[in-house]
């Protein structure tokens, strides 16, 4: 038994919840059925070196690749207020965020601009992120104002949400940079009876 994938097997919950992904979801990621990654999460012991790289690579992959995606996202693009929409529409889908995780990263970032946005977004019907941009408006536009500042300081909340996911990955990998070769050399140390990942 290999330590090291024992503990990454006993924290794939986590691992999924940090990205909020499905079962089904990472299933697909790494090209395994959703029985596979029950039964991992059910006992870790079924984490075998192969579906290891695996789940490494995949959650590596996703939370990369909505670091680059959102970083690459310009706020200049979307300062007028019909763009709000849009501009929530890109960044959940760049930085993964699902609807509620896109209101508390605009309620963590727009707080102080605007007192009652919360209570703005839990007043609003559940749907697509654009049409609740433009109720948003519509009952609130006055309050609002859509501004270029706004746009940058969502941009920049949902950057930093992400880093810190980064960084709880990297923390639960127990590794220094997402790399397949540091990786590989922790599940190597993990062959040891004594190894501990803390």
């Amino acid at each position: 038994m290999n330590n090291y994938l024992l503990s990454i097997g006993n924290q794939m919950a986590e691992i999924r919840q940090i990205l909020g992904i499905t079962q089904e979801e990472l299933a697909k990621m790494m090209g395994v059925s959703r029985p596979t990654i029950v039964k991992i999460e059910q006992d870790p012991t079924k984490m075998t070196k192969a579906l290891g790289y695996a789940f490494f690579s995949s959650v590596s992959y996703e939370i990369l690749k909505r670091l680059k995606e959102t970083e690459c996202i310009n706020p200049d693009e979307y300062e007028r207020e019909k763009d709000m929409g849009i501009f929530l529409k890109n960044i959940a889908s760049s930085s993964g965020t699902t609807i509620s995780g896109l209101k508390r990263v605009t309620t963590m970032a727009l707080s102080k601009l605007i007192p009652n946005i919360g209570t703005i977004w839990t007043s609003l019907p559940k749907g697509n992120i654009a049409e609740g941009a433009t109720a948003i408006l519509k009952r609130y536009g006055g309050e609002i104002k859509w501004d270029l500042d706004k746009a940058k300081l969502i941009k920049e909340t949902a950057e930093k949400k992400l880093q810190d996911d980064h960084k709880r990955m990297l923390a639960i990998f127990n590794l220094n940079e997402l790399s397949v070769l540091e990786f590989g050399e922790e599940i190597e140390k993990g062959e040891d009876p004594d190894y501990d990942m803390w």
